[in-house]
């Protein structure tokens, strides 16, 4: 989500700014993104915007949103690429970016069935907000990035919306998929919990070769400690693999954590799994879909795979650990 707040604050800056010809420059050619006629019918208009008040998304904006958006995607897709990405833009007079905020709420675009996305309404001062929305309809999912900004030459606000349609059909080849994930892993050594997780080394009780199996490919450095995002107490570690050509990576991490980490979870396309520790449930994380297991009232753990999903995998993985745990 940070990329996000990238892209809210470049917006910001680059409409704020006197001329934005440089920046057009600087990030080249336009991208294939479509525009459409009139905002979408399971989007609800704020007053103003009418056909006469579209305008042009600047091209360093397109150029810039695109591949993170598509990033975006990949975590609500199953690892798959965004079909494409439509847009149109408006400008508001007597607006601003915090009532634009106001105005998609996730109450308001619950009722097209829309859920809030992991970025939510991100406020960047009074100059800028980026808010995420997504909805699943029939299998396929769609992700939809509504931006505020206020131009400061025409004392407007500009928004744009961005919305991308996920591909439905197969994972690419060579890709793990839940019907590839081998079902007979190397069992993980006898793990003891203490008082202190962080004396616990998971990289030397999980086997690489359960980890290699899992994503399909050989690790291509060993398995390092991993610092879950400045959790105190935690002890993780993590596994990187070959990426590909197209800089999409390869990578899974495992993390013992103290209890309330499960519990306080941003949760976003949770759903609860049975049958694995004392209770469990798959969620959309920061950086990929990612499994969470409760083992009893103190230490809980989190297993994930990224930037391919595998929820067959996580479950693997999950089960061995589980039964590993003293």
């Amino acid at each position: 989500m940070n990329k996000l707040r990238v892209v809210a604050f470049v917006v910001a800056l680059g409409l704020t700014a006197p001329s934005c010809g440089s920046i057009d420059r600087i990030t080249g050619g336009e991208p294939t993104m479509q525009a459409v006629a009139e905002l979408w019918s399971d989007v609800p208009p704020m007053d103003g915007m009418t056909t006469a008040q579209q305008i042009e998304m600047p091209t360093w904006l397109k150029v810039l949103a695109r591949p993170i958006m598509d990033q975006m995607m990949k975590g609500l897709n199953n690892g798959k690429e965004a079909g494409h990405w439509d847009w149109t833009a408006f400008t508001l007079s007597g607006k601003t970016p915090p009532d634009v905020q106001a105005f998609y709420t996730p109450q308001r675009m619950g009722t097209s069935g829309w859920q809030q996305g992991q970025a939510a309404c991100i406020p960047m001062t009074e100059k800028g907000v980026l808010c995420s929305f997504a909805k699943t309809d029939a299998g396929k999912t769609t992700g939809l990035i509504v931006i505020a900004a206020t131009d400061e030459q025409k004392k407007e606000t500009s928004v744009f919306f961005l919305r991308a349609e996920g591909l439905e059909g197969s994972p690419a080849a060579n890709q793990p998929t839940p019907s590839s994930v081998p079902l007979s892993l190397s069992p993980i050594a006898p793990i003891r919990i203490g008082q202190d997780l962080t004396a616990i080394d998971l990289c030397r009780a999980i086997p690489t070769a359960t980890m290699e199996a899992v994503l399909g490919r050989t690790l291509v450095k060993a398995p390092q400690r991993f610092d879950y995002y400045d959790t105190p107490g935690a002890s993780g570690c993590e596994y990187a693999a070959q990426k590909e050509a197209s800089g999409e990576a390869h990578y899974g991490y495992i993390v013992l954590t103290p209890i309330d980490v499960y519990h306080n979870q941003p949760l976003y396309h949770n759903v609860e799994v049975s049958g694995i520790g004392e209770s469990a449930y798959f969620n959309n994380g920061a950086d990929t879909r990612q499994l969470w297991v409760k083992v009893n009232d103190h230490v809980a753990f989190v297993v994930a795979f990224g930037d391919v999903a595998s929820e067959e995998g996580e479950q693997a993985i999950a089960r061995l650990l589980v039964a590993a745990i003293k």
